[in-house]
């Protein structure tokens, strides 16, 4: 799981300043799947 503290927080002060919502967790959740499609599930076959 990604934390606001591992995000860089230049990045997440540009992201506050641009007012652009951070709802992380709603973003996390939907984008899990893919990438465990993605990257997760090929790198463990390697």
């Amino acid at each position: 799981m990604i934390k606001l503290s591992e995000i860089d927080p230049m990045l997440l002060k540009v992201l506050q300043e641009a007012n652009i919502p951070l709802n992380l967790d709603e973003l996390i959740a939907e984008n899990m799947e893919e990438f465990n499609e993605m990257y997760v599930k090929p790198y463990k076959m390697k």
